[in-house]
């Protein structure tokens, strides 16, 4: 696992010359004017720059790739914690994911293949993320880049490594989102594909959750895109740790794992269940939490957890220590069989807004869990769409979109929406001439984005003259949306102190 992270800085006003030398490692030097945030390219020659600044206030950035790694468990650490000691695989190569299943998978298919699809169903991820300081990066990262988008984004990778809260220039703000696009495509190609596709083809599923799904403006910078992620994966997932999913607390992420296996035509979508939570849940509070998870489509519940008895931290929840805790699961075999059977039956998608978030658009995210909160209330089932769904894979018929599960959806919900692809915003057309509903939620798209979202163009009124708008946002669900992030924030360090996954 590699990261683009800036390894020196070096001011320079009006007239003075920066020679330095830089190391092999170096990917661009870039020299930012903090006027106005222009940026200069500065040419290496035999590890070495020489520049003279012109008018302005100017800082040399020299961006060198270097070995980050996310924390991980493994078996072999021998504190038994998680860390960075052991690094992770460069998730954005597929030949990197490949020897993985080469040490992993191919070894129980030796061993005990003749069981896959029998006795073992599947292999289980937990939290792929680039949870690091520095872009996520890997060697064929700039050559793929050009290929999608057809220009050299090193001049701009500089900019996004400024400190947080550095105002970009629209340019750089663009470009940025082009990266993480970007990014999320090669995630998706490299790590999770490879393993969906092996388990495939040995009659297996692929179980997997991300991290931090309940907040997708981080999860933009650490995995991309929650349904791009997910394309491929038979069995998409969600957690629900700490205190995300309580009776102080309205939480519709669930949402997101039951809405990856419709769109995409899987019958199920899990949840790995009360992983240090703080307080710890009784029985009924454990059946609360389920239920709140099983109305928003999950079907496959994974308690956490039952250590083995010659691990030090051999206890159990209070929860699994109850009497009530059998008939507790045979209610959940039940119900997680009942709501796997026949298709889903929404007909109305929200679409989330990940390329306005990309451009670090966080009122496009609120808006997103308020419009979650809104139709919930009012007993409005829904799925959750992204753009890759509208532009290509959903099948559009008659004023309808229709699933890979076979519902269809004949509205389409984009809140507060900055950005949108022309691709997805013919087809929203194409879906109201049908007799479909396209509402725009708080404001219009400004912006419209071909193959680049640095050369998107203008929107016109035109453009969603077809459509219907509304311009106001509930700000009683704005301020839900800003308790439940104090309430991960507030339960991070239990989390950490606790080891939990």
């Amino acid at each position: 696992m590699q990261a683009l992270v800036v390894a020196q800085r070096i001011p320079a006003n009006s007239g003075e010359t920066v020679k330095a030398a830089v190391g092999p490692a170096t990917v661009a030097v870039t020299a930012i004017n903090a006027d106005d945030g222009s940026a200069v390219a500065i040419p290496v020659t035999d590890h070495a720059v020489a520049w003279t600044a012109p008018p302005g206030h100017w800082t040399v950035m020299v961006v060198e790739h270097q070995f980050k790694t996310s924390p991980t468990r493994s078996d072999t650490n021998p504190k038994r914690v998680k860390d960075g000691s052991q690094s992770l695989e460069d998730y954005l190569d597929p030949a990197a994911t490949m020897q993985y299943l080469a040490f992993t998978h191919e070894q129980y298919k030796k061993a005990v293949g003749d069981e896959f699809g029998k006795t073992i169903m599947g292999f289980r991820g937990d939290e792929p993320d680039y949870s690091i300081s520095g872009l996520p990066w890997t060697p064929k990262f700039f050559e793929r880049f050009q290929e999608i988008k057809g220009y050299d984004v090193r001049l701009y990778v500089a900019a996004f490594l400024q400190p947080r809260g550095t105002k970009l220039t629209d340019a750089q703000t663009r470009a940025k989102a082009d990266y993480y696009d970007v990014f999320s495509q090669m995630f998706r190609d490299g790590f999770f594909k490879p393993q969906g596709e092996w388990c495939g083809a040995n009659h297996l599923e692929y179980q997997v959750h991300l991290n931090h799904e309940e907040m997708e403006m981080d999860l933009t910078r650490s995995e991309g895109e929650f349904l791009r992620d997910m394309q491929y994966v038979q069995v998409p997932g969600i957690d629900a740790i700490w205190h995300q999913i309580w009776k102080d607390t309205i939480s519709d992420f669930p949402r997101l794992a039951a809405s990856a296996s419709h769109v995409y035509g899987h019958p199920r979508a899990f949840t790995e269940s009360f992983a240090a939570y703080r307080p710890a849940p009784d029985v009924d509070m454990a059946r609360y939490i389920l239920n709140e998870q099983f109305v928003r489509g999950v079907n496959l519940v994974e308690t956490m957890y039952f250590p083995a008895s010659s691990t030090e931290r051999a206890h159990h929840s209070s929860y699994m220590d109850d009497p009530a805790y059998p008939a507790l699961l045979d209610y959940v075999r039940r119900m997680s069989y009942l709501m796997s059977m026949g298709r889903p039956a929404a007909s109305v998608a929200l679409y989330l807004p990940s390329s306005s978030m990309w451009m670090g658009d966080a009122a496009a995210d609120t808006a997103f869990v308020s419009t979650e909160r809104m139709l919930s209330e009012r007993q409005i089932d829904f799925d959750i769409v992204n753009d890759d769904a509208l532009a290509k894979d959903l099948v559009a018929g008659h004023g309808a979109l229709e699933t890979a599960s076979g519902n269809s959806y004949r509205t389409v919900i984009l809140p507060n929406t900055s950005l949108l692809s022309q691709t997805a915003l013919d087809r929203l057309r194409g879906l109201a001439a049908g007799g479909g509903h396209v509402l725009f939620l708080g404001r219009l798209p400004s912006l419209v984005s071909g193959r680049t979202i640095l050369d998107a163009r203008a929107a016109t009124a035109a453009d969603f003259s077809w459509a219907s708008v509304v311009g106001e946002i509930c700000r009683r669900h704005r301020h839900l949306r800003l308790n439940r992030r104090r309430r991960r924030r507030r339960h991070r360090l239990c989390r950490m102190r606790s080891g939990g996954p």
